[in-house]
Parts: structure tokens; sequence; C-alpha cells
């Protein structure tokens, strides 16, 4: 079931480039953007840019401080406290919120990975970062900086979208089959990581091309998905317990990437094709 072709209710901020990945900051927003390429470049043309909560843009270049720090193609994005974690290319870089100062770099020893994807916070001092072209994912240390795999032996495909969970301690991957646009290609998975040893609890198939995730407040599952041969963008919502999708709903805009809501009901996404951040505010908030 796809409904709802969602286009008025959205404030569209062009940026340019390749917008991959945007997460709330309070309200305001932060958009990662690689640049001129949308290929993982070391051409130091990436940027963060800082959106307000109505759709303007307040500094198009607000991380790094242009001249002090560099960024080549940023990917996901996470907000930790008053902090930010940035996937780039094959280094997690961690930035101040509050003076914009680097703080943190930790480089991924693992050979042969091309770039690092999507980022979250754990909450309990480790990040999560997923390196889609290895097909793994990894635990990183914010205190030492060390990095571990994530259930090495298990057979993931192109692992790309990550989100947490932190009241259930629940971790969702988006992966892909393939990493190219093709029927019956996605794959969600959750992972309770309460225990010792994180467990499998679910996973459900789903999507052409899947990208972002996020999770609500109620614990439904939402996914971002680049849709037809078009690229025409789709999200489709999950139940937290059984990974069941009870609703896909298509969303104006090309090349649909990462998305994230905030607990007041804004959504955000970032449209890669179009080069867009779309931003939705409660009021007008897509709903399930």
């Amino acid at each position: 079931m796809i409904n709802n072709l969602i286009t008025s209710t959205a404030l569209v901020i062009h940026l340019g480039g390749n917008p991959e990945s945007a997460a709330f900051f309070g309200k305001q927003v932060l958009a990662s953007n690689m640049g001129s390429s949308s290929d993982s470049a070391e051409d130091g043309d990436g940027k963060i840019s800082l959106i307000s909560e109505d759709g303007k843009l307040i500094d198009e270049n607000y991380l790094p401080i242009p001249g002090e720090d560099v960024l080549d193609s940023p990917l996901g994005i996470t907000v930790s406290n008053n902090n930010v974690y940035v996937a780039d290319v094959r280094r997690i870089v961690g930035f101040s919120l509050i003076n914009r100062k680097k703080f943190f770099e930790s480089k991924i020893p693992i050979p042969g990975v091309d770039y690092l994807n999507d980022i979250v916070d754990l909450r309990d001092g480790r990040l999560f970062v997923t390196a889609t072209n290895i097909k793994k994912s990894f635990f990183v240390d914010t205190a030492t900086g060390q990095w571990s795999e994530f259930l090495p032996g298990f057979e993931f495909k192109y692992v790309n979208g990550v989100a947490f969970d932190e009241k259930s301690k629940t971790l969702y991957l988006a992966e892909n089959r393939d990493n190219i646009l093709q029927n019956n290609n996605g794959t969600v998975m959750a992972f309770d990581l309460n225990g010792t040893a994180p467990l499998l609890i679910w996973r459900t198939e789903i999507g052409r091309f899947i990208d972002g995730i996020t999770v609500l407040s109620d614990g439904t599952v939402a996914v971002t998905d680049w849709g037809d041969e078009n690229l025409n963008g789709i999200v489709h919502w999950l139940s937290q317990s059984r990974g069941t999708r009870f609703n896909s709903q298509l969303m104006a805009g090309k090349g649909l990437a990462d998305l994230d809501i905030h607990k007041d009901g804004g959504q955000v996404f970032a449209a890669m094709v179009d080069g867009d951040i779309r931003l939705i505010l409660p009021s007008e908030a897509i709903t399930p």
C-alpha cells in the first residue's frame, strides 16, 4: 500500500551538491553534504549546514569552521548531547556544537573500506557505524577511538542506515542485497542489545534500495527507499515488535537518503539527487 504524495507540507531548502543526512539539534537541523561529487572523494569540499526550525538556511558552511578543518564527503551524522559525529570517508570526526571545534577523529583500521556510511550514538560511550562496501559494521569507543566489529561471522549484505532506540536498547539496520536499485532488494533487521551479545529479534524484506532509518517515540520504525526507476522516494513505516510494514508513502524528492524525526513530530529528509533538504513541521507531520 502506497499513498499520500507528500509535497505541499515540506519546506524545501535547496543546498545543491549531494545532501546525505539530516539530524535535529534542538529544533534546528544539521545537514551533511558530500559536496560536488556523490562519490566518497577526499576532495575537501564536504560540509555540514545549519537550518532553522522554519526552514531558513542559517549557515551553509556551519561545520567545519572554514579554514580550520576539512570534511571530504560526509555521510551519516549523529547528535550526542552538544556534539555531532560524522562519518567522513574512512574516518569519524566529532565536532562540538558549542564552539564548533573538532575534538575527535578516528580512522577505521580495517583495509578495503571505500567509505563509512551511517552512524548512530548508542548512548553508552560507543558509536555504531556501517561500512557498506565491505558488508560490515563497527562499534567505536569515543573515549579511546578503538574499533570493534559488530557480530563477526554474521552474513550481512550491503549495510546502510542504522538507528537506535535507547528505551528498548534495540538497534535497527537497513541493508540491501545488492548495492543497486532493484525489486525485493532491501532488508531491515532489529537486534536486542540488552544482553552480553546482540540478539536478532526480527528481519523483514522491504523496498528497492533502502537507505535511512529512524525510530519514532512510540517505537514505529521509518525507512527511506530510493523508490522507482525515476528515484521517486518512499517512506516505509514498520511496527517495532515484528517489523511488519503497515504503510508506505511517496515523498516528493529524488534519491531519498537519510531522515530524522523530532520528538515533537517534526521530520526532515535529505533528497540527495535533488540537492534538497525537506523539512516538515510538527503541525503538518507525516503520520504512519
